[in-house]
């Protein structure tokens, strides 16, 4: 922090607001936009080249992301990503992959909640996903995210207030 008026790298590439970056290693970070995308940096491309290499590895798309903050965060170690979207479930993406290896819904049943949420549709009832209930509450999104110490579990929250801990299995890096 020594040079706080010249920054080491400048990383652009995302069209609209960032709204979460994390580490994924000593020299790489994930970054999460407004614009849809997650991106993947080598932040040493950036040091050797002052400008001349992309520093941008790999532009991740398949969750949605539009105007709110949906949670992000990375298990060290592994490789893995996890990330809200507004549809209220969580994506799981692998670094070396550019699509979501695995989607869980967030949402919760009357019995363990007020009832919005309820079904698994995709965001909250609008069109698409699997039997979205008719009770389902619009807007729902998943607004945080943690991976355990371990790496095998990750808790979610959403808008409503819901939290799960989901369980990561390992034969096919589902939930």
């Amino acid at each position: 922090m020594r040079r706080t008026a010249r920054p080491l790298v400048v990383l652009s590439g995302h069209k609209r607001a960032v709204s979460y970056v994390r580490w994924l290693g000593a020299h790489q970070l994930v970054t999460a936009s407004t614009d849809n995308t997650l991106k993947l940096w080598d932040v040493t491309k950036g040091f050797e080249s002052r400008g001349s290499v992309d520093p941008c590895v790999r532009t991740f798309a398949g969750h949605v992301n539009r105007r709110n903050f949906v949670g992000l965060d990375v298990a060290h170690g592994s490789g893995r990503i996890a990330c809200g979207s507004e549809d209220n479930t969580v994506r799981l993406f692998s670094k070396s992959v550019p699509s979501p290896v695995a989607t869980q819904s967030l949402a919760v049943t009357a019995a363990f909640g007020d009832g919005y949420g309820t079904g698994t549709g995709a965001s909250g009832g609008h069109g698409g996903g699997h039997g979205a209930a008719a009770d389902a509450k619009p807007g729902l999104f998943v607004s945080a995210l943690a991976w355990s110490p371990s790496g095998d579990r990750i808790l979610a929250a959403n808008s409503c207030g819901a939290v799960k801990v989901l369980q990561l299995t390992h034969d096919d890096d589902g939930f």
